[in-house]
């Protein structure tokens, strides 16, 4: 059997929503694409494998398989192929479900600066839609939609479909402009494809449906929204779609705490931290922002576990990161403003730490060193590192973008 057909298999599987079978075909694809150096399949069969690990909420395996890719990734030298790249960004995806989105953006950036270089279709669009995730989680909402429009340059349709997990191009615009504040095109789609929701649910149309009921809460169609969370949940239960079960719960709890049951939107939102505590991703409740804040007001601190902790510790560093980026908003053009991750590389370089020791102390590669320190080159316009510390001080850079 050929790697081509465990990743047809684990499609087919991943559609009928066997997410077990589609996981162990996309496994069994990785290994005999590693044992036959067949690298593009490889790439795509892991990353598809770690994929279904993380709908399945089972983020540790997601990260073992991480870690075994990037060491077969060595073994055949794919960092000398077309494919390099993938040896880190792989790790974008489970990075950034734990909420550590700066991680996840490292781990994508080699891919992104080389992206226009001889890269397959697969590779162009799969990275892309890693992008997207990472902007809307950090959100960067203009930023994500920019993304949006290439992403849809490249594909369209059933191709759009396959490529971002069964979420059409009109459902992540309408999610994406309630951030936006675009109510037209939210209300608009919303109007044109409401019947979705009054049809049975199924795997495939969990997102948009989920999407759709983030909609109708917008327009407060509150009880709207409950009767059809409470007829998902129905089906979510009896999957093993752990991702999906945090979403549908925190919605409700949404529901409640919007039409004033404190008591219920306390209880169904402890459900959405207990389902995403037992998969260890946190994202599924970051990417919601204020209700994410009134929700946690609701548990006192003697309540709070540590994940919940943790929780408002991520969220709160989310919301200081906006409020930065909108005072940076505001400096004269002779203030550039280095992103978070720049700002820990040049406080390294003044440390006088070598490429290497940063990269251990970051825990990032050395290529991704490399590529900070180009781009605080470029951002100072400076030419060496002794360079680039006087200007950031003289410049006043030592500032969160």
């Amino acid at each position: 059997m050929s790697p081509f057909l465990y990743l047809s298999e684990g499609y087919s599987n991943y559609i009928a929503a066997n997410i077990w079978d589609a996981e162990s075909a996309f496994y069994k694809g990785y290994q005999l694409a590693f044992e036959q150096k067949e690298i593009e399949w490889m790439v795509m069969c892991a990353a598809s494998c770690v994929g279904m690990q993380l709908i399945g909420g089972r983020l540790n395996d997601s990260i073992r398989v991480c870690d075994d890719f990037s060491e077969k990734a060595k073994h055949l030298n794919i960092e000398q192929t077309n494919f390099g790249g993938w040896e880190q960004a792989i790790y974008s995806i489970p990075y950034r479900e734990q909420g550590d989105i700066e991680r996840s953006k490292d781990a994508l950036l080699p891919l992104l600066q080389t992206l226009d270089k001889s890269k397959t279709d697969w590779q162009i669009v799969r990275t892309l839609v890693l992008h997207y995730d990472n902007l809307f989680a950090n959100r960067e909402y203009e930023q994500a939609f920019s993304v949006l429009e290439k992403l849809k340059s490249y594909c369209s349709g059933t191709q759009f479909l396959h490529y971002a997990g069964f979420r059409s191009y009109e459902s992540i615009l309408a999610h994406l402009n309630t951030y936006l504040d675009d109510k037209t095109s939210t209300d608009k789609w919303f109007q044109k494809t409401r019947q979705l929701l009054e049809q049975p649910a199924c795997f495939q149309s969990l997102y948009d449906r989920s999407v759709l009921q983030w909609v109708a809460i917008s327009n407060q169609e509150y009880d709207f929204s409950l009767t059809s969370l409470t007829e998902d949940r129905q089906v979510i239960k009896g999957k093993s779609y752990a991702v999906y079960l945090t979403v549908n719960y925190l919605l409700s709890a949404v529901c409640h705490l919007n039409l004033g049951d404190l008591e219920n939107a306390k209880r169904v939102f402890l459900k959405a931290i207990e389902s995403a505590e037992k998969g260890g991703y946190y994202q599924q409740l970051l990417c919601f922002n204020v209700e994410l804040t009134k929700l946690l007001s609701l548990i006192s601190d003697e309540e709070a576990s540590d994940f919940i902790t943790g929780i408002k510790s991520k969220s709160l560093m989310l919301n200081k990161r906006k409020t930065n980026k909108c005072k940076n908003h505001t400096l004269s053009q002779s203030e550039v403003a280095l992103t978070k991750r720049e700002f820990d590389v040049i406080k390294l370089i003044e440390e006088g730490l070598s490429n290497e020791a940063i990269a251990n102390s970051l825990n990032i590669s050395k290529g991704t060193v490399k590529i900070h320190c180009n781009n605080i080159f470029k951002k100072l316009n400076v030419k060496n590192r002794v360079a680039a510390v006087i200007e950031a001080k003289k410049t006043q850079t030592y500032m969160l973008h």
